[in-house]
């Protein structure tokens, strides 16, 4: 009986539903606007990515490619050739002799390693306090501390270093997918406990130059150098993990590093390269930037390419379903240290001490204002709701929690078109990745604006900036009017002698810079891009659809950002939209490739 009632109740509001004249006609207004849309030239570029890729392919240069078959009678000896000339080299080899030399060692020479290097720090500290009479900060003794306590368990392990790390489940976790230390075999050398004692010595002797703090972090980066040259795929999450707590040129840095391993993979043919249409002009743009940054573009035209060559690296890499989670884990990790840091920072930072409080401001100063956080939480809200829909009920009750505090802190900072920006990406998640409108429209966007609305919220053209874009549309205009084609140049002088400040745009600052020909490369690379994020979900398959759905929701908010910011003086933004774009790329070629598969099969 109770089923009963259940099953008219569902009914009757069924009826109700289906009889109601404002849903029926919504209704008939949503079916309209979907039948326009697939008759509509949009519709007929977004579903022709595969054609797309065809007419690359059965084009001029690869009809001439394929009708003398350049391909097995050119690239394919040159490559072999090289990647030959590379392994059989005299440096090549003793790369390989020293890594099996360092995995084979036993841990507890690393212990005396770090035992010495500890020691000395004291010494060293000890040595400017009373030999040098100078003035020293007590942290060099906790550092010596912590490094004289953390080879204390090295010491007393009897395993050898590829034993250890095969075994540790934190290690498996952070280079699962990546680098695999289970087809080592089972060899041990034995220990030089006296050179690691001679370079424990001379090691904390040269921290009394500089430092014992760059002493460590020059051997970590020697470590991680060598580690992302075995495998770029740890660059790339390396780069999706940090990228908010670092400058420009720290990135700019670690993704050069990081196309460098790759492309060298590459050519010995260890990875592989795909270009769809949209890679290609990706390329192109990357090339365009490389060249004006050799012409002294600076370090704006440096970051542009990197940005474009980590288009590339995320579109290629990511050659698994189990790489790309991976690479959504790193993202939303570092979203989330930076939601920690910066939380820290603004409300409960008085308790941490003076010291310390200037080493978290020094070194995890996350952003320079209110609007650029704000930005990139709105960014990176449809991630993290990608990484709770499989979670628990807490995880998923966590992210609406942090959607309505990112609309809160735009509204309270004065930034109330990103609120409704934040509403518009997260209601667009919801719809791809569930395929249902009605629900996430009115949850997720209607409740809110009616939230601003009755809270007396000022929502005018003029707070959203939309007078100043068009303002600095005639400006820019105006001042790309002398060099039209190919822009006034990407150093700061050429654009202080041509523009006076910011564009206030991505396309506009591209279009002053480089003129038509840049603004023209841009809008076809993104525009190719968003067809493969649209093919991927036009795709039936729920496998990484909703990686996809987020990917999308966050490229699409940053092309309406792009239009009143300029992207590419906000690296935190930057970075954000540009892997979201390679992340849509390398699901689109995931399912491809299963696609294959399972034809063949």
């Amino acid at each position: 009986m109770k089923n009963n009632g259940s099953v008219r109740k569902k009914g009757f509001i069924k009826r109700l539903a289906q009889e109601s004249l404002i849903l029926s006609c919504l209704g008939k207004i949503s079916s309209r606007l979907i039948y326009f849309f697939k008759v509509s030239m949009l519709s007929f570029f977004l579903t022709g990515c595969e054609g797309s890729d065809k007419a690359l392919e059965n084009g001029v240069a690869g009809s001439y490619a394929r009708e003398h078959k350049l391909v097995r009678r050119f690239t394919r000896p040159v490559k072999t050739a090289f990647a030959s000339s590379v392994e059989d080299s005299f440096f090549a080899g003793l790369y390989r002799k020293a890594v099996r030399r360092v995995l084979y060692t036993p841990v507890s020479t690393f212990g005396a390693f770090f035992l010495t290097f500890g020691i000395y720090i004291a010494l060293v500290y000890y040595v400017r306090l009373y030999g040098f009479d100078v003035t020293t900060d007590a942290a060099s003794l906790e550092i010596a501390f912590v490094t004289v306590l953390f080879s204390l368990p090295l010491i007393l392990s009897r395993k050898s270093l590829v034993k250890l790390l095969d075994g540790s489940v934190f290690i498996n976790g952070l280079f699962s997918g990546c680098i695999d230390f289970s087809r080592y075999d089972g060899e041990k050398l034995s220990g030089a406990v006296g050179t690691a004692i001679i370079a424990g010595s001379v090691s904390g002797v040269l921290s009394f130059f500089c430092g014992e703090v760059r002493m460590l972090m020059f051997l970590f980066a020697a470590v991680y150098m060598l580690i992302v040259f075995h495998s770029p795929e740890l660059g790339l999450f390396s780069t999706a993990l940090a990228y908010p707590f670092f400058n420009r040129a720290f990135i700019s840095v670690l993704v050069l590093m990081t196309f460098f391993s790759y492309v060298i993979k590459v050519l010995r043919g260890k990875r592989n390269l795909h270009f769809g249409a949209a890679g290609i002009f990706v390329s192109i743009l990357g090339t365009m930037f490389l060249f004006a940054w050799i012409g002294g573009g600076g370090e704006r035209a440096l970051f542009a390419f990197c940005m474009c060559a980590l288009y590339v690296l995320g579109a290629n890499l990511l050659s698994t379903p189990r790489l790309l989670k991976k690479c959504v884990s790193s993202f939303v990790s570092g979203f989330g240290i930076c939601l920690l840091v910066a939380s820290v920072q603004t409300f409960n930072s008085a308790w941490l001490g003076e010291g310390w409080r200037t080493v978290l401001d020094s070194c995890f100063s996350v952003f320079d204002s209110s609007g650029a956080l704000a930005g990139y939480m709105l960014l990176m809200l449809p991630f993290v709701f990608c990484k709770a829909n499989r979670s628990s009920f807490l995880a998923k009750g966590l992210s609406y929690l942090l959607f309505v505090g990112c609309i809160a802190y735009s509204v309270f900072t004065g930034h109330t078109f990103f609120a409704l920006l934040a509403a518009g990406c997260v209601t667009v998640y919801l719809a791809i990745s569930s395929r249902r409108i009605f629900r996430p429209l009115v949850l997720c966007f209607g409740v809110p604006v009616a939230g601003l609305y009755f809270a007396a919220v000022p929502i005018s053209y003029s707070g959203m900036g939309l007078y100043g874009i068009m303002a600095n549309w005639t400006a820019t205009a105006a001042a790309a009017s002398s060099t039209p084609v190919f822009g006034v140049g990407m150093s700061e002088a050429s654009l202080a002698l041509a523009y006076g400040g910011e564009t206030g745009s991505m396309f506009l600052q591209i279009f002053l810079e480089c003129g038509l020909s840049g603004i023209l490369l841009l809008i076809l690379a993104l525009a190719f891009a968003f067809q493969r994020l649209y093919a991927r979900l036009s795709k039936v398959g729920t496998e990484n659809r909703v990686i996809t759905a987020a990917a999308g929701a966050t490229a699409l908010s940053g092309l309406v950002l792009g239009c009143g910011m300029d992207l590419w003086s906000h690296t935190e933004l930057c970075v954000v939209f540009w892997l979201s774009l390679a992340l849509a790329d390398a699901t689109y070629r995931i399912r491809k490739e299963e696609r294959r598969e399972t034809d063949e099969h």
